[in-house]
């Protein structure tokens, strides 16, 4: 034949085409066999992935779900969901604006009626100094005069109780 193999070998040996040709195939078979491997542990990989990704999606939708229901209880609850700690910083950090506002306020109303009423620099600073002293007290009394939540829940309870 023309590619150089014959059917018959001169040195009497078998068939070289048949002997090639069943070694490509050979290793054909060995490569597919190491594909098949390959991409079914991939996809055994692939499971396992897919199954614990599915574990934490359903791990973030029962905490979705208790999160819900936490909300739904506390909105139902009212003030009593707030904790206390939260509601008490909430009241300082009220209160701490308030008295910064007043007494600013105050302050800039000591020295305003201090430049047109007072000629002297004591008078004008202890006019000033009472102006913000009357803010911090005016931001005291609104915040002491407001009942806290645990005040309001004494007086709510029945004298039995008290």
């Amino acid at each position: 034949s023309s590619d150089g193999l014959d059917d018959d070998d001169d040195n009497g040996g078998g068939d070289t085409r048949g002997v090639i040709c069943a070694m490509v195939g050979e290793g054909e078979q060995v490569a597919a066999a190491a594909v098949t491997d390959a991409a079914s542990e991939a996809s055994s990989q692939i499971d396992a992935v897919r199954g614990g990704l599915a574990d934490l999606r359903d791990r973030a939708q029962a905490r979705v779900e208790r999160f819900k229901e936490d909300w739904e209880r506390a909105k139902s609850k009212g003030v009593d969901a707030v904790p206390s700690e939260q509601r008490a910083r909430r009241r300082l950090e009220l209160f701490a604006e308030d008295l910064v506002m007043s007494a600013g306020v105050g302050l800039a109303g000591g020295a305003l009626a201090s430049l047109v009423l007072l000629r002297r620099a004591g008078p004008r600073y202890l006019a000033v100094g009472f102006g913000a002293g009357c803010g911090a007290g005016s931001a005291w009394a609104r915040f002491s005069a407001t009942p806290s939540a645990a005040r309001q829940q004494v007086a709510a309870r029945p004298a039995a109780d008290k």
